[in-house]
């Protein structure tokens, strides 16, 4: 890898290792819900008191965090579809021993 291989590494690839080395901090469903209901935005971009007072993102930033945001929302998709999946094998196991009771 030459030198402007590794810088150009560093500034794209540097921030998806970042992200992807504290998903797991980032991908309770609870906690990113409860930010966003609080905070009014996702965890992913700023405020927009912060963009309109702040420098706006450069582009490959803005990417970047739009990025992030599709992979979140992706793993709480997988994870709500786990839940709904558990309640209605509960809720057929309910209806079943309900129907043994009749």
């Amino acid at each position: 890898m030459d030198e402007w291989d590794e810088i150009a590494f560093a500034q794209f690839h540097e921030p998806a290792k970042e992200f992807l080395d504290d998903i797991g901090n980032r991908i309770n469903i609870e906690d990113f819900t409860r930010f966003w209901k609080t905070n009014k935005h996702l965890p992913t971009f700023p405020s927009k008191e912060e963009w309109n007072n702040e420098t706006r993102l450069p582009i490959g930033k803005t990417v970047q965090k739009l990025w992030e945001t599709v992979e979140l929302l992706a793993a709480h998709n997988s994870q709500l579809l786990d839940r709904i999946r558990l309640s209605e094998d509960r809720i057929k196991i309910l209806e079943e021993n309900n129907h043994g009771r009749k």
